[in-house]
């Protein structure tokens, strides 16, 4: 049959997408639930003579066994269709939340424009009155600073939680496929029966509406899947985590939208600001938003036993933050959605002398926080503050830059691990890998150069925002990286461990990586555009990932080293770019 969809409007683009309430997904559905239904009791109703009397009758263990088996094929026809139509979802959700940061973001660059102008008024007016009524502007800021930071993490929490049980139904449903034809094969009486009898009861018991969940949000997507939300509710019960978020969803979607627990934001200047303080750095902290303002309420908005700064919090740095949070958010969001998909990726191989091959990625532009935030313990001063940064789109080695490349480029290979010529080239410094590149652009015809820090950090994260690209585990790194815990004191050939999510291989350890822009103590003035970093006479230079001779803690996305343009080392290596880039 021919493919149903529905349009939905949200802010200012329309979306098109496949319905999921379509006439014969419901009666599926609905199948499925009698089926369910069935085993569960082990009775079946059947109708008398004329239909006036109803009679149940006791399933056998034939009939049982048959119902099972009919229950599998209508799981697989479910998990069919959800699997056809799940890329099509994701990228529905990574667009609305790509809209609702630009929308943040506006509102944000908005309000501190208005703050900015406030304070110049407060500064230059001498009135007693104008100046009480300029303060009481500033408690209005606050509370639209509040309420923006509130409604875009709701939005984006909602977001995630609807798409995740979207993602986790179908692979909910397929594990419940499997256990189904497990038993099928392994049953041996009624005993096997009796167990799935009670897996079933759990889950009706443990299901919950989730029109709870998406107060506003499923009105707009009502017409795209209707009845099948009852499917949605069953998974959201299944997984502890996801039942968890419809609990903090709840709670904030209450603290919004009560006018008995709503705080009154004309009170008390402090206080408004010991709010709006408390919100962010809770939020960006725990990650608990929902708990904490329970907790707020319960407290009576008495603000102990709680991480807020001796200071009060500047209205910009909150702003600021709260941009950043939800810049965050959604690249957290992107990577949960993603998985084990990758954004779908082109690349190009470039042809160098000797039959020797360079493989390119394209990365697609974007924006991320670059940087590492005050929760991670082994961060260091270099890596602060976490600033939001603006990448244009370009193209970054597959690999490290190995022996078997620059020696068909430059002729030579300086390396001391010359066992492979697939090992990352090494005892290069940064005004070799300078000449590599004006070279290679020379043979190509296209322009090459070192990544700017921002790229490098860009291209490894990947959309994550974890401490390292897999996550904040470091007992991990020996699945992605050549470092001092598994090298065996050499470097190895490029590509043999796994990739981070846009299938670049070695962002951690095997070798340093040389980047083009000079050292600086911290990220104060940073650029935010994606461009390199020089300061006129430095001759300090940038260098990223760790190599096979350092601890975890170096490998870390955000962890910044440097060195002299021209020292070399057995672990100082590098990658290449081509496309964007510029230089401040």
């Amino acid at each position: 049959m021919a493919e149903e969809t529905a349009k939905i409007k949200l802010y200012r683009k329309t979306y098109q997408l496949p319905q999921l309430n379509r006439p014969d997904l419901l009666v599926l559905q609905d199948q499925i639930q009698e089926r369910q239904q069935l085993i569960k009791t082990g009775k079946r109703v059947r109708h008398t003579w004329l239909g006036l009397r109803k009679k149940e009758e006791p399933l056998n263990f034939e009939e049982t066994f048959q119902e099972l088996e009919r229950l599998v094929k209508d799981y697989n026809q479910l998990i069919r269709f959800l699997t056809d139509h799940k890329d099509e979802y994701r990228r529905f959700f990574q667009s609305l939340t790509e809209e609702i940061k630009e929308a943040v973001g506006v509102k944000c660059q908005k309000l501190a424009e208005t703050e900015r102008k406030r304070q110049s008024l407060e500064n230059s007016i001498g009135s007693a009155e104008l100046r009480d009524t300029l303060r009481l502007q500033k408690q209005q800021i606050f509370r639209t600073v509040i309420l923006v930071g509130r409604a875009s993490l709701l939005m984006l929490k909602k977001i995630d939680l609807i798409s995740e049980s979207i993602q986790k139904l179908a692979e909910d449903q397929d594990t419940q496929k499997q256990v189904f034809s497990k038993m099928i094969g392994e049953l041996n009486g009624y005993k096997q029966v009796y167990q799935l009898q009670l897996e079933l009861d759990s889950l009706e018991k443990e299901a919950i509406e989730m029109a709870k969940v998406a107060i506003n949000l499923e009105q707009y997507l009502k017409p795209i899947i209707g009845q099948f939300q009852g499917l949605i509710d069953r998974v959201v019960t299944i997984d502890g985590e996801l039942s968890r978020s419809v609990s903090e969803v709840e709670s904030l979607v209450q603290n919004i939208l009560s006018s008995e627990s709503a705080v009154s934001f004309r009170k008390n200047e402090n206080l408004s600001a010991s709010l709006l303080n408390f919100l962010v750095t809770s939020e960006e902290k725990r990650g608990r938003l929902a708990i904490a303002l329970e907790r707020a309420e319960q407290e009576g908005w008495q603000w102990t036993d709680v991480e807020i700064p001796d200071e009060e919090i500047e209205l910009e740095t909150a702003i600021q933050r709260i941009n950043n949070h939800v810049i965050e958010r959604v690249g957290n969001f992107t990577t949960s959605v993603v998985g084990d998909s990758p954004i779908p990726q082109t690349s190009f191989t470039e042809n160098l002398p000797n039959r020797v091959t360079l493989e390119m990625v394209n990365l697609p532009a974007g924006e991320f926080i670059m940087g590492s935030p005050d929760s991670d313990s082994d961060a260091r001063d270099s890596e602060k503050p976490p600033h939001p940064v603006k990448v244009n789109s370009f193209a970054i080695g597959k690999y490290p830059v190995t022996q078997a490349q620059y020696q068909a480029v430059m002729g030579t290979n300086p390396s001391r691990f010359k066992n492979n010529p697939q090992n990352p080239v090494e005892q290069v410094n940064w005004n070799d890998a300078q000449a590599f590149c004006r070279k290679l652009s020379q043979i190509t015809g296209k322009t090459y150069r070192l990544p700017t820090e921002a790229e490098w950090e860009y291209a490894c994260r990947a959309g994550t925002t974890t401490r390292y690209y897999f996550g904040d585990d470091a007992n991990q790194l020996g699945d992605y990286a050549w470092y001092d815990g598994n090298s065996q004191k050499t470097t190895h050939p490029v590509g043999q461990k796994k990739p981070n999510a846009w299938g670049l291989y070695d962002m951690s350890g095997n070798v340093w990586e040389w980047c083009e822009d000079d050292w600086h103590d911290n990220y104060i003035g940073a650029p935010k555009d994606g461009s390199a970093w020089l300061i006129k006479d430095n001759y300090s230079q940038i260098l990223r990932g760790g190599s096979w001779c350092y601890d975890p803690g170096f490998c870390r996305s955000a962890y910044r080293y440097d060195y002299d343009r021209g020292d070399y080392n057995d672990f100082f290596g590098f990658r290449v770019v081509c496309g964007a880039g510029r230089t401040l």
